[in-house]
């Protein structure tokens, strides 16, 4: 078993633990579960493909309370930005959705996202809309069988 793995960015070795790589890709499947797969990867995108900025993710970091902020600082001159978002993300989940864990995680996200100093109304769009499509999705009425509807 490989207890640490050498990361390389930015002509930077870290080394990360397995204890650090696997605690945060068990907040991810959290993350996957309260907010939706789809919208998780819609975020990480918009990060991986430099459509969200770092000043974006350090509000979005300033909004999410907990610890999300101080882990941004800590990582964003180190690490790539999408690296640095899910470390947010998991330091968000940890601190406030696993406290909360009746909380509605994907409209918490959303009034982030639109919160006047965030200011991504167009990314909160695209992740509400996915959220009514899947509704509408899986809503049928009692007296249509489910072998009948064609997706």
């Amino acid at each position: 078993k490989q207890w640490y793995q050498r990361r390389v960015h930015g002509g930077h070795h870290l080394i990360l633990s397995w204890h650090t790589l696997s605690t945060m890709s068990e907040k991810i499947g959290e993350l996957r579960k309260r907010l939706g797969s789809d919208n998780v990867d819609l975020l990480l995108d918009e990060a991986r493909n430099g459509r969200l900025k770092k000043d974006k993710v350090k509000m979005i970091a300033l909004h999410m309370t907990g610890r999300s902020h101080g882990v941004f600082v800590e990582n964003e001159k180190t690490e790539g930005l999408e690296f640095v978002l899910r470390l947010v993300l998991d330091a968000w989940c940890e601190d406030v959705l696993e406290t909360q864990p009746k909380a509605d995680a994907l409209n918490m996200l959303l009034t982030i996202l639109r919160d006047r100093d965030v200011k991504l109304m167009s990314l909160a769009q695209r992740m509400d809309e996915g959220k009514l499509t899947k509704d509408k999705e899986y809503w049928l009425p009692p007296n249509i069988s489910s072998s009948l509807v064609l997706l």
